[in-house]
Protein backbone atom coordinates (compact mmCIF):
# COMPACT_ATOMS: atom_id res chain seq x y z
CA UNK A 1 0.00 0.00 0.00
CA UNK A 2 1.48 3.46 -0.90
CA UNK A 3 3.05 5.42 1.96
CA UNK A 4 0.47 8.22 1.81
CA UNK A 5 -2.37 5.65 1.97
CA UNK A 6 -0.72 4.00 4.98
CA UNK A 7 -0.44 7.33 6.77
CA UNK A 8 -4.05 8.13 5.92
CA UNK A 9 -5.20 4.81 7.44
CA UNK A 10 -3.30 5.61 10.64
CA UNK A 11 -4.91 9.05 10.83
CA UNK A 12 -8.40 7.64 10.32
CA UNK A 13 -7.76 4.90 12.85
CA UNK A 14 -6.47 7.27 15.54
CA UNK A 15 -9.43 9.61 15.04
CA UNK A 16 -11.84 6.76 15.80
CA UNK A 17 -10.05 5.51 18.91
CA UNK A 18 -11.48 6.00 22.41
CA UNK A 19 -9.78 9.13 23.81
CA UNK A 20 -7.81 7.26 26.49
CA UNK A 21 -6.57 4.71 23.95
CA UNK A 22 -5.51 7.53 21.62
CA UNK A 23 -3.43 9.01 24.41
CA UNK A 24 -1.83 5.61 25.08
CA UNK A 25 -0.97 5.06 21.41
CA UNK A 26 2.19 6.75 20.14
CA UNK A 27 2.03 8.00 16.54
CA UNK A 28 4.42 6.48 14.07
CA UNK A 29 4.93 4.58 10.84
CA UNK A 30 4.56 1.19 12.55
CA UNK A 31 0.88 1.79 13.28
CA UNK A 32 0.09 2.56 9.64
CA UNK A 33 1.99 -0.52 8.49
CA UNK A 34 0.10 -2.71 10.97
CA UNK A 35 -3.20 -1.33 9.71
CA UNK A 36 -2.22 -1.91 6.08
CA UNK A 37 -1.38 -5.52 6.90
CA UNK A 38 -4.66 -5.94 8.79
CA UNK A 39 -6.62 -4.67 5.78
CA UNK A 40 -4.72 -6.96 3.39
CA UNK A 41 -5.21 -9.98 5.64
CA UNK A 42 -8.93 -9.30 6.11
CA UNK A 43 -9.56 -8.89 2.39
CA UNK A 44 -7.64 -12.06 1.63
CA UNK A 45 -9.92 -13.92 4.04
CA UNK A 46 -13.08 -12.53 2.42
CA UNK A 47 -12.20 -11.48 -1.15
CA UNK A 48 -15.88 -11.33 -2.17
CA UNK A 49 -16.62 -8.58 0.37
CA UNK A 50 -15.91 -4.89 -0.18
CA UNK A 51 -15.70 -2.79 2.97
CA UNK A 52 -14.12 0.66 2.47
CA UNK A 53 -10.75 0.98 4.22
CA UNK A 54 -11.87 3.97 6.27
CA UNK A 55 -14.95 2.13 7.54
CA UNK A 56 -12.98 -0.96 8.48
CA UNK A 57 -10.17 0.79 10.34
CA UNK A 58 -12.78 2.85 12.25
CA UNK A 59 -14.51 -0.44 13.11
CA UNK A 60 -11.21 -1.81 14.42
CA UNK A 61 -10.49 1.36 16.41
CA UNK A 62 -13.86 1.20 18.16
CA UNK A 63 -12.85 -2.20 19.56
CA UNK A 64 -9.64 -1.06 21.21
CA UNK A 65 -10.10 -1.11 25.02
CA UNK A 66 -9.86 2.10 27.02
CA UNK A 67 -6.32 3.08 28.09
CA UNK A 68 -4.72 0.41 25.87
CA UNK A 69 -2.01 0.91 23.26
CA UNK A 70 -3.93 0.50 19.99
CA UNK A 71 -0.94 -0.97 18.18
CA UNK A 72 -0.65 -3.76 20.74
CA UNK A 73 -4.42 -4.33 20.73
CA UNK A 74 -4.47 -4.53 16.94
CA UNK A 75 -1.99 -7.40 17.06
CA UNK A 76 -4.42 -9.54 19.11
CA UNK A 77 -7.51 -8.97 16.95
CA UNK A 78 -9.06 -11.55 14.64
CA UNK A 79 -9.14 -9.16 11.72
CA UNK A 80 -10.73 -11.58 9.25
CA UNK A 81 -13.64 -12.23 11.58
CA UNK A 82 -13.99 -8.52 12.26
CA UNK A 83 -14.05 -7.76 8.54
CA UNK A 84 -16.98 -10.15 8.07
CA UNK A 85 -18.75 -8.70 11.12
CA UNK A 86 -18.26 -5.16 9.81
CA UNK A 87 -19.65 -6.08 6.39
CA UNK A 88 -22.68 -7.83 7.95
CA UNK A 89 -23.48 -4.85 10.15
CA UNK A 90 -23.30 -2.62 7.09
CA UNK A 91 -26.11 -4.75 5.64
CA UNK A 92 -24.21 -6.16 2.67
CA UNK A 93 -26.16 -9.13 1.25
CA UNK A 94 -22.96 -10.93 0.20
CA UNK A 95 -21.65 -10.70 3.76
CA UNK A 96 -24.86 -12.02 5.31
CA UNK A 97 -24.84 -14.94 2.87
CA UNK A 98 -21.18 -15.61 3.69
CA UNK A 99 -21.97 -15.50 7.41
CA UNK A 100 -24.68 -18.15 6.99
CA UNK A 101 -22.40 -20.40 4.93
CA UNK A 102 -19.58 -20.14 7.44
CA UNK A 103 -21.44 -20.26 10.76
CA UNK A 104 -24.94 -21.59 10.08
CA UNK A 105 -24.08 -25.23 10.71
CA UNK A 106 -22.14 -24.33 13.88
CA UNK A 107 -25.14 -22.48 15.31
CA UNK A 108 -27.38 -25.44 14.49
CA UNK A 109 -24.95 -27.85 16.14
CA UNK A 110 -24.71 -25.72 19.29
CA UNK A 111 -28.50 -25.56 19.55
CA UNK A 112 -28.88 -29.32 19.16
CA UNK A 113 -26.96 -29.73 22.41
CA UNK A 114 -29.75 -27.94 24.31
CA UNK A 115 -32.84 -29.79 25.52
CA UNK A 116 -35.42 -27.85 23.53
CA UNK A 117 -38.16 -28.94 21.12
CA UNK A 118 -37.11 -28.49 17.50
CA UNK A 119 -39.64 -25.68 16.99
CA UNK A 120 -38.17 -23.74 19.91
CA UNK A 121 -34.64 -24.30 18.65
CA UNK A 122 -35.66 -22.83 15.30
CA UNK A 123 -37.29 -19.90 17.08
CA UNK A 124 -34.07 -19.24 19.02
CA UNK A 125 -32.04 -19.54 15.80
CA UNK A 126 -34.15 -17.01 13.89
CA UNK A 127 -34.37 -14.55 16.75
CA UNK A 128 -30.64 -14.78 17.46
CA UNK A 129 -29.54 -14.24 13.87
CA UNK A 130 -32.00 -11.39 13.29
CA UNK A 131 -30.88 -9.50 16.41
CA UNK A 132 -27.24 -10.06 15.60
CA UNK A 133 -27.65 -7.75 12.63
CA UNK A 134 -30.36 -5.26 13.60
CA UNK A 135 -31.45 -4.35 17.13
CA UNK A 136 -33.94 -1.69 16.07
CA UNK A 137 -34.10 1.20 13.63
CA UNK A 138 -31.06 3.43 14.04
CA UNK A 139 -29.14 0.97 16.22
CA UNK A 140 -26.58 -1.73 15.49
CA UNK A 141 -27.21 -5.38 16.09
CA UNK A 142 -25.58 -7.42 18.84
CA UNK A 143 -22.80 -8.48 16.47
CA UNK A 144 -21.39 -4.99 17.06
CA UNK A 145 -20.41 -6.16 20.57
CA UNK A 146 -17.93 -8.68 19.17
CA UNK A 147 -14.50 -7.29 19.98
CA UNK A 148 -12.36 -9.65 17.92
CA UNK A 149 -10.25 -10.78 20.87
CA UNK A 150 -11.35 -14.39 20.37
CA UNK A 151 -12.72 -16.19 17.35
CA UNK A 152 -16.12 -15.19 16.04
CA UNK A 153 -17.04 -18.87 15.92
CA UNK A 154 -16.52 -19.28 19.68
CA UNK A 155 -18.28 -16.01 20.48
CA UNK A 156 -21.33 -17.09 18.48
CA UNK A 157 -21.50 -20.55 20.06
CA UNK A 158 -21.39 -19.11 23.57
CA UNK A 159 -24.00 -16.47 22.74
CA UNK A 160 -26.52 -18.76 21.07
CA UNK A 161 -26.12 -21.42 23.77
CA UNK A 162 -26.83 -18.93 26.54
CA UNK A 163 -29.88 -17.66 24.68
CA UNK A 164 -31.16 -21.21 24.20
CA UNK A 165 -30.73 -21.96 27.90
CA UNK A 166 -32.69 -18.83 28.75
CA UNK A 167 -35.35 -19.88 26.27
CA UNK A 168 -35.59 -23.28 27.96
CA UNK A 169 -36.15 -21.53 31.29
CA UNK A 170 -38.69 -19.17 29.73
CA UNK A 171 -40.59 -22.16 28.34
CA UNK A 172 -41.02 -23.51 31.85
CA UNK A 173 -42.17 -20.10 33.12
CA UNK A 174 -44.50 -19.75 30.13
CA UNK A 175 -46.29 -22.98 31.02
CA UNK A 176 -46.78 -21.71 34.57
CA UNK A 177 -48.04 -18.37 33.26
CA UNK A 178 -50.62 -20.06 31.05
CA UNK A 179 -52.33 -21.58 34.09
CA UNK A 180 -53.50 -18.17 35.29
CA UNK A 181 -53.29 -16.25 32.01
CA UNK A 182 -56.55 -14.35 32.36
CA UNK A 183 -56.08 -13.64 36.07
CA UNK A 184 -53.51 -10.97 35.22
CA UNK A 185 -55.54 -9.15 32.58
CA UNK A 186 -57.28 -5.88 33.49
CA UNK A 187 -60.84 -6.24 34.71
CA UNK A 188 -63.57 -4.93 32.41
CA UNK A 189 -64.73 -2.36 34.98
CA UNK A 190 -66.74 -0.35 32.47
CA UNK A 191 -68.24 -3.35 30.72
CA UNK A 192 -69.97 -5.76 33.12
CA UNK A 193 -70.91 -8.06 30.26
CA UNK A 194 -67.28 -8.60 29.26
CA UNK A 195 -66.36 -9.16 32.90
CA UNK A 196 -69.06 -11.81 33.16
CA UNK A 197 -67.97 -13.53 29.94
CA UNK A 198 -64.36 -13.50 31.05
CA UNK A 199 -65.27 -15.43 34.19
CA UNK A 200 -67.72 -17.72 32.40
CA UNK A 201 -65.47 -18.71 29.51
CA UNK A 202 -62.05 -18.53 31.19
CA UNK A 203 -61.16 -22.20 30.61
CA UNK A 204 -62.35 -22.24 27.00
CA UNK A 205 -60.51 -19.05 26.12
CA UNK A 206 -57.26 -20.25 27.74
CA UNK A 207 -57.35 -23.60 25.95
CA UNK A 208 -58.14 -22.04 22.58
CA UNK A 209 -55.51 -19.34 23.02
CA UNK A 210 -52.73 -21.80 23.89
CA UNK A 211 -53.46 -23.96 20.84
CA UNK A 212 -53.63 -20.87 18.63
CA UNK A 213 -50.17 -19.76 19.78
CA UNK A 214 -48.72 -23.25 19.29
CA UNK A 215 -49.98 -23.28 15.69
CA UNK A 216 -48.16 -20.09 14.75
CA UNK A 217 -45.02 -20.40 12.68
CA UNK A 218 -41.70 -19.42 14.22
CA UNK A 219 -41.66 -16.19 12.23
CA UNK A 220 -45.21 -15.32 13.30
CA UNK A 221 -44.35 -15.82 16.99
CA UNK A 222 -41.25 -13.65 16.63
CA UNK A 223 -43.20 -10.96 14.78
CA UNK A 224 -45.80 -10.80 17.54
CA UNK A 225 -43.09 -10.71 20.18
CA UNK A 226 -41.39 -7.79 18.41
CA UNK A 227 -44.69 -5.87 18.28
CA UNK A 228 -46.29 -6.64 21.63
CA UNK A 229 -43.27 -7.24 23.88
CA UNK A 230 -40.32 -5.41 22.30
CA UNK A 231 -42.67 -2.57 21.26
CA UNK A 232 -41.08 -2.18 17.83
CA UNK A 233 -43.05 -0.24 15.25
CA UNK A 234 -43.70 -1.37 11.69
CA UNK A 235 -40.66 0.43 10.29
CA UNK A 236 -38.38 -1.15 12.90
CA UNK A 237 -39.78 -4.62 12.27
CA UNK A 238 -39.37 -4.12 8.53
CA UNK A 239 -35.72 -3.15 9.11
CA UNK A 240 -35.20 -6.20 11.32
CA UNK A 241 -36.37 -8.56 8.56
CA UNK A 242 -35.09 -6.37 5.71
CA UNK A 243 -38.50 -6.03 4.08
CA UNK A 244 -40.70 -3.06 3.20
CA UNK A 245 -42.93 -1.76 6.00
CA UNK A 246 -46.03 -2.82 4.06
CA UNK A 247 -44.76 -6.42 3.98
CA UNK A 248 -44.03 -6.33 7.72
CA UNK A 249 -47.53 -4.94 8.39
CA UNK A 250 -49.11 -7.67 6.26
CA UNK A 251 -47.16 -10.39 8.10
CA UNK A 252 -48.21 -9.00 11.47
CA UNK A 253 -51.87 -8.72 10.52
CA UNK A 254 -51.85 -12.28 9.28
CA UNK A 255 -50.21 -13.59 12.48
CA UNK A 256 -52.61 -11.80 14.80
CA UNK A 257 -55.64 -12.73 12.69
CA UNK A 258 -54.55 -16.35 12.79
CA UNK A 259 -54.74 -16.27 16.60
CA UNK A 260 -58.14 -14.56 16.60
CA UNK A 261 -59.57 -16.92 13.98
CA UNK A 262 -58.49 -20.04 15.81
CA UNK A 263 -59.87 -18.84 19.14
CA UNK A 264 -63.16 -17.91 17.46
CA UNK A 265 -63.54 -21.29 15.73
CA UNK A 266 -62.57 -23.23 18.81
CA UNK A 267 -64.89 -21.37 21.18
CA UNK A 268 -67.81 -21.50 18.79
CA UNK A 269 -67.40 -25.26 18.43
CA UNK A 270 -66.89 -25.95 22.13
CA UNK A 271 -69.67 -23.66 23.38
CA UNK A 272 -72.18 -24.22 20.55
CA UNK A 273 -73.43 -20.65 20.68
CA UNK A 274 -74.88 -18.30 18.09
CA UNK A 275 -76.72 -15.00 17.61
CA UNK A 276 -76.23 -12.22 20.14
CA UNK A 277 -74.05 -14.37 22.36
CA UNK A 278 -71.74 -14.96 19.39
CA UNK A 279 -71.19 -11.21 19.03
CA UNK A 280 -70.49 -10.91 22.75
CA UNK A 281 -67.92 -13.69 22.56
CA UNK A 282 -66.22 -11.93 19.65
CA UNK A 283 -66.00 -8.75 21.73
CA UNK A 284 -64.35 -10.77 24.50
CA UNK A 285 -61.82 -12.26 22.09
CA UNK A 286 -60.95 -8.89 20.54
CA UNK A 287 -60.60 -7.27 23.98
CA UNK A 288 -58.33 -9.97 25.40
CA UNK A 289 -56.18 -11.32 22.59
CA UNK A 290 -53.55 -8.55 22.41
CA UNK A 291 -53.10 -8.54 26.19
CA UNK A 292 -52.86 -12.32 26.19
CA UNK A 293 -50.20 -12.30 23.47
CA UNK A 294 -48.15 -9.78 25.44
CA UNK A 295 -48.40 -11.87 28.59
CA UNK A 296 -47.66 -15.13 26.78
CA UNK A 297 -44.60 -13.94 24.85
CA UNK A 298 -42.33 -12.83 27.63
CA UNK A 299 -39.20 -11.04 26.44
CA UNK A 300 -36.18 -13.23 25.84
CA UNK A 301 -33.25 -10.80 26.06
CA UNK A 302 -30.28 -11.59 23.91
CA UNK A 303 -27.57 -12.42 26.47
CA UNK A 304 -24.23 -10.76 26.74
CA UNK A 305 -21.50 -13.18 25.64
CA UNK A 306 -18.94 -14.29 28.19
CA UNK A 307 -15.88 -12.01 28.29
CA UNK A 308 -13.33 -13.12 25.74
CA UNK A 309 -9.91 -14.19 26.98
CA UNK A 310 -7.09 -11.72 26.55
Amino acid sequence: MPEDSTAKLATQFRAALPPSAREATPPGVALGESLSEAVRSARAAWPELKVPDAAFVAFLAARVPEHEDAGAALGTMQVGDLYLACACLRGEPAAIAAFERRFGSELDLALRQIDLPSAQREEVRQSFQARLLVAEAGAQGTLAKYSGRGSLSGWLRVSVTRLALRQAGRGRRERAVSDDLLEHLPEAENDPELGYLKDLYRVEFKAAFEVAMERLTTRERNLLRHQFVDRLNIDEIGALYRVHRSTAARWLDKARQSVVDHIRRSMMERLRIQGDEYESIMRLIRSQVDLSITRHLEPVPLPEPEPEPD
